[in-house]
């Protein structure tokens, strides 16, 4: 565990409680990292919360030698507790308030307070570059992109004014921390959630590979942290420096050897800078997805920052961007998948499209099947035609609750596709009311709707749902 102890915040606690597991009967041993200056505190502020239960922390230079490398004083505290019962608790595999197995297919947040302090000492000065870059680029959206439920709706810009911090007081508590969000999901009924990263172009961050590689590198871990409060529960997908592949892929591997129990896939956006999904630069990424059966999701990213515009320079408005940008992403991706050969070249490769709607799929699908019959000589690489790769099983597509075109693109295209999305818990989702309002429509059976909120997320993840 990678954290900035704080002795007043009481968050970090919960963080640890993630590394003790559940059903501790005596007590346990947690071990992990921290940078700053060492303190008795520590030992105080986290036996208190647990109830007062007798806590010993020893401190020592860490011996993780890249890690004492990357940051200017890192030191390794092991703290012996005992649990109170509390804190032991789990889920044990229960269904949802509303009787189904809710695996929430594209959540959001997972990212620790302050975890942007982590940056090694080098890499400082680019992150506070960064940061000042995305105030400016997001201040004008509405509750600084998390959702405002007061009169008042033109919250705007109300970041943190550290300048290594990005968040924002308007955001759920959950977002953040781990406890919380438990909290919320099950109060909006969801016993998995998927999460995923920031969309700020940290990909090719300031068109720096070297930094891109370092941010990410630090998000993923920060990210792991939150998530391994409840490995069951919490889940996660991978962000990629996608400006450098190889770098991408290596981190990728990362990420799927170091935490195999909390990556479930990764994270790309609609074209990376001048380069399709389909270049042939990007294959080095596919093939570790391929390999450790990480699904590949794409989650818009066409209005990110300094990303190359496709259509969306075209537009002046957040409205006209940001209604165009993810369902068209979602075709020029579908198209590199199928057309461009990616789902023919790994066969194991699994792909979910995210936060685009479900409506475009039928007409795409079958317009390109028509252009390829009557043009197959352009794309030699096909053996059947692009609908028939999409729908063998492999593809899937992020849906929100309240979508009306749900029980005609199940008609059109098949039924097990559409994967339940919370968009938790941004501007524009629907929490706490997202699985109820899918529950309570009459317009899908019991059937369909166990596939929207169970079946088909757990095949796009590959995770397992209680007998």
């Amino acid at each position: 565990m990678l954290a900035e102890l704080n002795p007043s915040d009481k968050h970090l606690a919960e963080f640890a409680a993630g590394f003790v597991g559940c059903g501790t009967k005596g007590g346990c041993a947690l071990a992990f990292w921290v940078f700053g200056p060492p303190s008795y505190e520590y030992s105080v502020f986290i036996s208190d919360f647990f109830g007062g239960r007798p806590c010993k922390c020893s401190i020592q230079p860490a011996l993780n030698r890249k890690l004492s490398r990357r940051l200017s004083h890192v030191f390794t505290i092991t703290l012996a507790f005992g649990l109170p019962r509390t804190v032991q608790k789990c889920h044990d595999g229960e269904m949802g308030k509303y009787g189904y197995y809710v695996i929430d297919s594209d959540g959001h947040g997972g990212e620790p307070p302050q975890w942007r302090h982590g940056i090694s000492a080098e890499w400082r000065p680019k992150m506070v570059e960064y940061v000042a870059k995305m105030k400016e680029i997001y201040g004008d959206l509405p509750g600084a992109g998390s959702p405002v439920h007061t009169e008042d709706q033109q919250n705007y810009g109300e970041y943190a004014a550290g300048e290594l911090d990005f968040e924002t007081p308007l955001q759920r508590e959950g977002m953040a921390v781990p406890g919380p969000r438990m909290t919320d999901m099950d109060l909006e009924g969801i016993d998995v959630t998927v999460m995923f990263p920031p969309g700020s172009g940290e990909e090719w961050a300031l068109g720096d590979p070297g930094f891109s590689a370092e941010l990410c590198w630090l998000l993923n871990d920060a990210r792991a942290t939150y998530a391994a409060y409840d490995p069951t529960r919490l889940k996660l997908v991978a962000k990629l420096p996608l400006i450098d592949p190889e770098r991408a892929a290596a981190e990728l591997d990362r990420c799927f050897t170091q935490y195999p129990d909390l990556f479930v896939g990764m994270v790309t956006a609609q074209h990376v800078l001048d380069r399709n999904l389909n270049h042939p630069a990007l294959d080095a990424v596919w093939e570790v997805a391929d390999h450790h059966g990480a699904a590949v999701c794409v989650h818009g990213g066409g209005q990110a920052p300094d990303q190359v515009p496709i259509v969306l320079d075209r537009y002046d408005t957040r409205l006209e961007k940001h209604a165009v940008t993810h369902p068209f992403g979602a075709m020029l991706a579908t198209m590199n998948f199928t057309v461009g050969g990616l789902l023919h070249k790994f066969p194991n490769l699994r792909l979910g499209i995210m936060e685009a709607g479900c409506g475009w799929l039928p007409f795409w699908l079958e317009r390109l099947d028509e252009e390829y019959e009557l043009m197959p000589d352009q794309a030699p690489i096909l053996d059947r035609k692009p609908s028939e790769y999409f729908l063998s099983g492999r593809c899937f597509v992020g849906v929100e609750s309240t979508e009306s075109a749900l029980p005609y693109v199940m008609d059109q295209v098949g039924e097990d596709i559409l994967c339940y999305s919370s968009d938790y818990c941004h501007w524009d989702c629907d929490f706490p009311h997202s699985v109820k309002l899918l529950v309570e429509r009459d317009d899908l059976s019991d059937d369909h709707k166990r596939k929207i909120l169970t079946d088909n997320p757990a095949k796009l993840f590959g995770i397992p749902v209680p007998g």
